[in-house]
């Protein structure tokens, strides 16, 4: 992808712009958080990703064709099984980097040793290690609509010696609970629910959060956190846990790079029903030079005057 940086800059800040319209939502300075790796040629992010793998992760070949990957900043140990590139290293840097736009945890999120968390599209499951590890929640629900990452990401759990902390559900999440089509390709970052059955989709199980945690009986309050990362379904995710939003204003998580209209979908909604929320918009991100950037996360929390009212 060839880039004229004046021009993306100049896109990054018309979008910017555009989002004003919610004062105090997008700094300039969270709008400018990694601009540099946006702007600059690809070429050029490539290359500083391909060296922080060698820097930073310990990588031994299993017989089975997956790779075992231990992070040499932290201990933790994950598995993986696609390629050995730059979207790896982009997903390792998100969870080491507090100034990454899209590391979830930073401010206003709020997390204690005994929040619950809700972790949508946990992939391989590098979130859900940092916050048991890192003792920052006392549960995590992962859901992992493949079926061979989600065995992995057991793996990983019982591997770093957090297996209790970690609960794995094989599932997509949605809007509402029924049967859907996801693609379970061999880049496992990529999957995503579907419309429409095809050779290279099969037929899961897809259900609402709000439906989880009363099958549950888990009650989402302030210090909990939900987060999404569901590849183009995070709005209906969001939606899909409406009620538990309603009555516990849990804190949220959720990315906005996949499609350019879900920033202001989900800020709209979510000011709809939790008025109170702090709202934060971290970053950019640009899949094609004709299009404009993509704010990349949405966080949300009630302000800390609220949290000294509000019971645990």
């Amino acid at each position: 992808m060839k880039k004229n940086p004046f021009l993306v800059a100049g896109r990054c800040y018309q979008t910017w712009r555009t989002l004003q319209r919610y004062p105090g939502v997008f700094s300039l300075g969270d709008a400018s958080r990694q601009l540099r790796q946006v702007v600059q040629p690809q070429r050029f992010t490539n290359w500083e990703l391909e060296r922080f793998i060698a820097q930073q992760l310990e990588i031994r070949n299993l017989p089975d064709g997956g790779h075992e990957i231990e992070i040499r900043r932290n201990g933790l140990i994950f598995y993986w099984t696609g390629t050995i590139s730059s979207g790896l290293a982009s997903g390792v840097l998100q969870e080491l980097d507090p100034e990454h736009p899209h590391y979830y945890t930073s401010a206003p999120v709020d997390l204690t040793p005994k929040s619950i968390v809700l972790d949508v599209g946990a992939c391989e499951g590098l979130f859900a290690l940092r916050l048991t590890k890192d003792r920052q929640a006392g549960k995590v629900h992962c859901f992992e609509p493949s079926a061979r990452t989600a065995a992995l990401l057991r793996r990983a759990a019982e591997k770093n010696g957090l297996a209790d902390q970690i609960a794995v559900k094989v599932c997509a999440v949605g809007r509402d609970s029924r049967q859907v089509y996801f693609t379970d390709l061999a880049t496992a970052e990529a999957n995503h629910v579907v419309e429409n059955g095809g050779n290279d989709t099969t037929k899961i199980q897809q259900i609402s959060l709000d439906d989880y945690c009363q099958e549950n009986s888990i009650k989402l309050k302030r210090m909990d956190l939900i987060k999404v990362d569901a590849e183009g379904a995070d709005v209906d995710v969001i939606k899909g846990a409406e009620r538990s939003i309603r009555e516990g204003s849990p804190q949220i998580a959720v990315t906005t790079y996949h499609d350019p209209g879900h920033a202001v979908q989900l800020i709209n909604f979510l000011r709809s029903i939790q008025p109170n929320y702090v709202l934060r918009l971290k970053g950019f991100t640009l899949w094609n030079t004709k299009d404009l950037p993509r704010p990349v996360l949405l966080q949300a929390a009630l302000p800390e005057n609220l949290h000294s009212k509000a019971p645990l």
